[in-house]
């Protein structure tokens, strides 16, 4: 159903029963649906921009930080092929917006992941400082036994 089909759709809901804002509200969503579908999927796939933005936030499945950031950065590179591989005209934001929103996402994301990296690790320096105070004996065993339990997995 397209937009504007959907919107008469809305329209002929105002008939009903219950709250008028609630139908106002669904004809505010239809219409803003409709602007941002023309500029970030296709007529025939309305929800390709979230697929694709899910395939590539889930090749971050061990981080749900940089999950977030590369969905996002996949949700406006789709809407710039869209855009250029179709020929379409964007309907809101310039292309050139688009493209300094990846600068700025791309940018917010090494600086988050330069800070993670910077963060030394409690749990390995608590072990570390645990370790120290252990004699030898202990610490070979407790190396045994994180061999023995990574050979398990």
């Amino acid at each position: 159903m397209r937009g504007s089909e959907l919107q008469q759709a809305i329209r002929g809901f105002q008939r009903q029963r219950g709250n008028p804002l609630f139908y106002k509200l669904l004809e505010e969503m239809a219409d803003t649906h409709d602007r941002k579908s023309h500029d970030y999927a296709h007529d025939n796939n309305p929800t390709g921009n979230y697929e694709f933005a899910g395939q590539v936030a889930c090749m971050f499945s061990h981080s749900p930080q940089d999950a977030g950031f590369a969905g996002r950065l996949a949700e406006k590179i789709y809407r710039i092929a869209v855009l250029e591989g179709s020929g379409k005209k964007p309907k809101n934001e310039s292309v050139e917006d688009t493209e300094r929103d990846i600068a700025v996402i791309a940018t917010l994301w090494m600086s988050a992941r330069r800070l993670k990296r910077a963060q030394p690790n409690k749990l390995n320096k608590e072990l570390f400082d645990l370790i120290k105070l252990m004699p030898d004996t202990q610490t070979e065993e407790i190396i045994m036994f994180i061999r023995q339990l990574r050979a398990a997995q």
